[in-house]
């Protein structure tokens, strides 16, 4: 009896180091990256090692989104016995671990760690969207970080993601929270407005871009909800204002007329020299590799081998704007911490 006692003690303190892990993991998301592999370590290694490893295992087996991680996972691994670089491959599968945190989380993180999770997620967005409003203010200098280019802690795209994400949390935890004060409620909201704040004033247009789908998305939902719906006009006049307001502000309106040109440059005179250029290549060369191996594809590691000769005879030498894109597209990979509804989906 005892020593059931202490294994279940034992297993509650290894639970809780997951769950403060995780808020480590949270905070760290936008401000400092080289905690979050060491984070993601103890947390995969205490799941499999900290107890309980079969209750977990069998809370998994109707979860969709872990049927899909472990698909897409055994996809990936099969595909190296016909990639043309099974090195690189390899290297690369690796970077996909950081998507068994989902389950992971799902089945270990405490309920009282979710909301601390969360919580810390707005701290670390708030402090780094400050150090962004000194940068782009002129009175502090990070790094390669400038007035023109004001993100402090990582590159432009992945802060914006990192923004968008912690902002549409926040939002919508500080509507639809359940046993929540006033005061608190307005503490997320601000805290939605601080970070999309940050999301403006940065130049990462792939996190704009996915901040106001999301938006978008919360507004369809609230029209068609009566109760909201005097809300979801309140929050499309603000949309509207704020997007006249950018297209006033000297540095928004050029990255706009920036984005046309790029577009029309990249389609119009086939000049991929440009941001929005190198994606557009990104999207002719993969169409043409899908068009050669419809159904197996080149394997992972073997894509970028493919790139380049399509790249180097087909189209201007984009190999490594390309490559560069590509690793950007892995931001997705940390937010995990930051998705609650997800890993709770279908695990209680």
């Amino acid at each position: 009896m005892e020593s059931q006692t202490e294994n279940r003690h034992k297993n509650s303190d290894r639970t809780a180091l997951i769950g403060w892990l995780t808020v480590i993991l949270a905070f760290s998301l936008p401000l400092y990256r080289p905690w979050l592999g060491l984070a993601v370590t103890f947390v995969m290694v205490f799941w499999v090692f900290g107890g309980e490893l079969r209750s977990r295992l069998a809370r998994l087996k109707r979860h969709r989104l872990t049927l899909a991680i472990l698909v897409f996972l055994a996809l990936n691994l099969a595909s190296l016995t016909w990639t043309s670089n099974p090195v690189e491959g390899l290297r690369y599968v690796a970077k996909y671990r950081y998507l068994l945190l989902i389950p992971m989380l799902a089945t270990a993180l405490p309920r009282r760690f979710r909301l601390r999770s969360m919580a810390a997620l707005q701290v670390g967005a708030v402090a780094a969207v400050g150090l962004s409003l000194a940068v782009a203010l002129g009175a502090l200098r990070i790094g390669d970080a400038h007035p023109g280019n004001p993100s402090p802690t990582m590159a432009h795209l992945d802060f914006t993601l990192i923004l968008a994400a912690a902002s549409l949390l926040a939002l919508t935890h500080g509507l639809y929270a359940k046993n929540i004060t006033t005061s608190q409620r307005a503490l997320w909201l601000a805290a939605f407005a601080l970070t999309a704040t940050g999301i403006l004033i940065n130049i990462g247009r792939s996190g704009q871009l996915g901040f106001f789908a999301g938006l978008a998305v919360l507004l369809l939902r609230w029209v068609r909800d009566a109760s909201h719906r005097g809300f979801a006009v309140a929050v499309a006049l603000a949309l509207a204002g704020v997007t006249a307001i950018g297209c006033l502000v000297p540095s928004v309106s050029q990255r706009m007329n920036d984005a046309r040109e790029e577009f029309r440059a990249a389609v119009v005179d086939h000049d991929y020299e440009s941001n929005i250029g190198g994606r557009i290549a990104a999207v002719s060369v993969a169409s043409r590799i899908l068009g050669e191996d419809p159904l197996l594809g080149t394997g992972v590691g073997g894509n970028m081998a493919r790139f380049r000769h399509i790249l180097d005879t087909e189209l201007d030498d984009w190999e490594h704007k390309l490559h560069h894109g590509v690793g950007r597209a892995q931001a997705g990979r940390l937010l995990v911490p930051a998705l609650p509804q997800p890993i709770r989906s279908g695990c209680e």
